[in-house]
């Protein structure tokens, strides 16, 4: 593998890349929260229902990040590598 430079912007954009999800979660997390302890009663089964749900679609989101990523890095395809931010992009010109 080679030593590749990154820039100081290439940094801080990919330390933003994943805050759109993370604001996501937390807006879905809210709601939830405020839902659950406002609207339902303690003992309602759609508590743990709502709990499952979402510990699923959690634990779902962790595999097929690592899934997506080893799939990003097995493809050679005629553009070449996936660059990153810009893989929608690739699909567009095919």
């Amino acid at each position: 593998m080679k030593n590749v430079k990154t820039t100081w912007k290439e940094k801080i954009f990919y330390a933003f890349g994943n805050m759109g999800s993370y604001i996501l979660w937390a807006f879905i997390g809210v709601y939830l929260t405020i839902y659950v302890t406002e609207c339902l009663q303690p003992g309602d089964p759609l508590v743990n229902l709502l709990g499952y749900i979402t510990l699923g679609s959690r634990i779902f989101d962790a595999f097929s990040d690592i899934l997506m990523g080893i799939l990003i890095k097995k493809t050679n395809s005629r553009f070449g590598k996936p660059v990153f931010g810009l893989e929608s992009r690739s699909f567009h010109w095919s």
